[in-house]
């Protein structure tokens, strides 16, 4: 044998140079990975020099080449989660890329154990979550829209202007049993005006009660203000009592029913031209 080398170290050492060359062919040596793609092999998409280095070191570090993710060379990490479009993600929770890669949550909606889902109350409506309880377009379930002007309240369409009122669209400026709210119905003798309970036109607020200061005997002119026994509330003011045989009229004169022609039978009761008051009956 040359250089001395005896039989057996011959054999030795030639084996150890074919099990090296081996080694090199099935990758170990340049870091045989679990889907039989060496670091050397997959670093080789990018440009020797700085990006290749980047590549090698990261893949060192990595148990498989599969589990490399990056758009580029500068952004490669080994992933431990899914690689989607170049971006690591987790499927779990990632908004765009719910479940699988690609998926997108709508608007307003997380991503929770790979699904989409809305904020307590709201229900995904097309790419959206909305609140089908008040939303016009998704009034009560998702498509449902309300008419021009109307409102969506608790899923139900209401005209423009109106509320609901456990099943009733009610007009809360003007309804008397549901006035600026639903359920607060107006006293007797109140109406609502604008939301609230109010004296009709004409009438002034005494007390608890709606009264005409005008015509009011205990309200003359104004609250508290009663007219004398025998005097009548005439246009706010206390007038006494007529004559005997003649009748006040609403415009405070005393009149004689029975033959005043412009107030025949009754006050304000005119006889046509040409006849005259007999016994409260126009002849």
């Amino acid at each position: 044998m040359a250089s001395g080398l005896s039989r057996r170290q011959a054999l030795v050492r030639l084996g150890g140079l074919i099990g090296a060359s081996c080694a090199g062919w099935l990758g170990v040596g340049g870091k045989l990975k679990a889907a039989g793609v060496t670091c050397a092999t997959y670093c080789a998409q990018y440009s020797a020099g700085p990006e290749r280095s980047h590549c090698n070191r990261i893949c060192a570090n990595c148990s498989s080449t599969s589990k490399l993710c990056g758009s580029s060379a500068a952004t490669l990490v080994c992933c431990a989660g899914t690689c989607c479009n170049g971006r690591c993600t987790n499927l779990a929770i990632d908004v765009r890329n719910c479940g699988a890669c690609g998926t997108s949550c709508p608007r307003g909606a997380s991503c929770v154990n790979n699904s989409c889902v809305c904020p307590h109350g709201f229900t995904i409506c097309g790419n959206a979550c909305v609140n089908v309880s008040t939303d016009r377009s998704n009034c009560g379930t998702c498509g449902h829209a309300c008419p021009s002007g109307g409102t969506c309240t608790s899923g139900h369409c209401c005209p423009g202007g109106q509320h609901l009122c456990g099943t009733t669209c009610v007009n809360l400026g003007n309804d008397n049993t549901n006035c600026g709210s639903c359920g607060n119905v107006c006293a007797t003798g109140k109406v609502c005006v604008s939301g609230r309970c109010a004296c009709p036109l004409g009438q002034h607020l005494c007390g608890s009660t709606c009264v005409n200061v005008r015509t009011d005997n205990a309200n003359c002119g104004s609250c508290g203000h009663a007219c004398a026994a025998g005097s009548t509330c005439i246009g706010g003011a206390c007038v006494g009592a007529c004559p005997a045989g003649l009748t006040r009229c609403a415009s405070g004169a005393c009149v004689n029913l029975t033959s005043d022609r412009n107030n025949c039978g009754t006050c304000g009761h005119v006889c046509a031209t040409g006849k005259t008051c007999v016994q409260s009956v126009c002849a």
